[in-house]
């Protein structure tokens, strides 16, 4: 208890824990400054690095993946594993679900990424990820992902932290005696003559004058305490003139609330004629929501007596809506179609992902898309039909799709192929006028395979080729471009 009563009334012990605290805290920020330097520094190095091999990779993957020759591949993958800062190199083609590639394990060993075990608990310690896109042209032929690991780095900054504790505790330590020093003959003994003084003037010693004997604060505040006397009148006149200076703000004050009270009400006034204002724009629009129901409504109506397949399905692929040739085609009434039967029940296997992917596009895009895809009949056939999609608003959000279902073999005699102008005008060789005859008829690239004795990468590659020929992006802009060839056309 008495060593606590004495650090409470003794300045020199106040001063003491005050350099004490302000040296650690100043060392502390400047080794979290150091450290994060040095760990930015580090981290940025080992970032560098990856964007170096993701740039060569970029370039010496084009051809073995054009070629898709995997160990091609994994050669090219492995020499960029140097790098103690890489955690795995994976490559991941465009089209088909393959990855390639290497991974670093918990001890350091480097094994193919298809025969490790625990990939996916090594790739989720990386601490970053950089990627790339392989591309030939304006193909592209797939990604590759660099995992970047911290297990280097966070060694090498354990040395740095050890490193920078030890400079740090011998400089506190010279700075600390330096400090008590330097404050013990400059500020301590000058305070102890004031406390001296001032004791003599609670003793009623008022004759006691504090020798002066610099000119720096201390000194100031001698000179202040034997002038101190003199000053109480000067004190309670300029408190005299604060009071009337005061009352004559408050006045003020009370002039400004008036002004303010009123521009207060007229705000107000203007505030209730801007409310009604938006009471009208939402009966307007309330008005206007209630006609587009109407309007649906009317659709529907008209859609029921359509010979093609319409629907109308919620944002989780269930119907909504079919109208009656839709409910004759999948052999579904109107009160199982009210109820949600899910559309993917009539997608063939391997093609429900897809056919979201799709979807998606038209709910975020907010816009119509068109594309082809098979579905399944109540005979349990399959058809290649034609969808065209376009997303339902209600109150400015996506809430639906409508869509028109187009059966591509029952239209076909409206897609003609074009003459031999088109061919010697597009360079298409005799074997890509095969392709391009079944690609017409909708027909999959393994499907076209097996009717002209090749294998699906041939089929994909006459396909590119076509397509890079006649400047097309996709199967549909081609089949619009055989339209405005056909001799239908003209």
């Amino acid at each position: 208890m008495s060593m606590l009563t004495t650090f409470s009334r003794s300045i020199t012990w106040k001063i003491h824990l005050t350099m004490i605290v302000s040296i650690l805290l100043v060392m502390t920020m400047m080794g979290g400054t150091r450290y994060w330097f040095e760990r930015r520094a580090i981290y940025a190095d080992a970032l560098a690095t990856a964007k170096q091999i993701a740039k060569r990779l970029e370039q010496a993957l084009i051809q073995p993946v054009w070629e898709f020759d995997d160990r091609q591949i994994e050669l090219v993958i492995a020499l960029e594993m140097s790098s103690p800062h890489v955690a795995a190199i994976i490559f991941e083609a465009q089209r088909q679900q393959i990855k390639i590639g290497q991974i670093r394990a918990a001890d350091g060993v480097i094994s193919r990424y298809q025969e490790a075990q625990d990939r996916d608990g090594l790739l989720s310690k990386h601490f970053q990820i950089v990627d790339t896109t392989i591309r030939r042209q304006d193909y592209q032929m797939g990604t590759v992902k660099i995992y970047l690991t911290d297990r280097g780095i966070r060694q090498e900054l354990f040395r740095i932290v050890a490193h920078l504790g030890g400079q740090f505790f011998a400089l506190s330590c010279a700075l600390y005696l330096a400090l008590f020093w330097g404050i013990r003959y400059v500020i301590l003994r000058p305070i102890a003559m004031v406390d001296a003084t001032v004791q003599r003037f609670a003793a009623k010693e008022f004759e006691t004058r504090v020798p002066v004997r610099s000119r720096d604060e201390l000194g100031r505040l001698a000179e202040r305490l034997n002038s101190m006397a003199e000053t109480i009148g000067t004190y309670q006149r300029d408190l005299e003139a604060k009071v009337r200076e005061r009352t004559q703000q408050l006045e003020e004050s009370n002039s400004f609330q008036i002004q303010l009270r009123t521009v207060v009400e007229q705000q107000r006034d203007q505030l209730a004629h801007r409310m009604q204002e938006l009471e009208e724009a939402l009966t307007q629009k309330q008005t206007a929501y209630a006609e587009l129901e109407e309007m649906e409504q009317r659709f529907r109506t008209l859609a029921d007596d359509l010979p093609s397949v319409i629907a109308e399905i919620d944002l989780n692929g269930k119907f909504i809506y079919l109208n009656h040739a839709g409910q004759e085609f999948f052999a579904i009434s109107s009160d199982d179609a009210a109820r949600g039967i899910s559309l993917d029940r009539f997608l063939p296997d391997g093609e429900h992902e897809q056919f979201r992917q799709r979807l998606n596009e038209c709910k975020y895009g907010g816009t119509e898309q068109n594309f082809q895809n098979t579905f399944i009949s109540a005979d349990k056939k399959q058809h290649v039909a034609i969808f065209k999609t376009s997303p339902i608003f209600h109150q400015h959000r996506v809430t639906g799709l409508r869509m028109a279902i187009l059966e591509v073999h029952a239209t076909l005699d409206l897609l003609v192929m074009p003459g031999e102008a088109f061919y010697a005008a597009h360079d298409i060789s005799d074997r890509e006028k095969e392709v391009l005859t079944h690609l017409v008829k909708g027909l999959k690239n393994k499907e076209i395979g097996e009717k002209l004795y090749i294998t699906e990468i041939t089929v994909k590659k006459h396909v590119s080729s076509i397509l890079q020929k006649t400047d097309c992006k996709n199967r549909q802009e081609l089949l619009e471009l055989l339209k405005r060839f056909s001799p239908k056309a003209s």
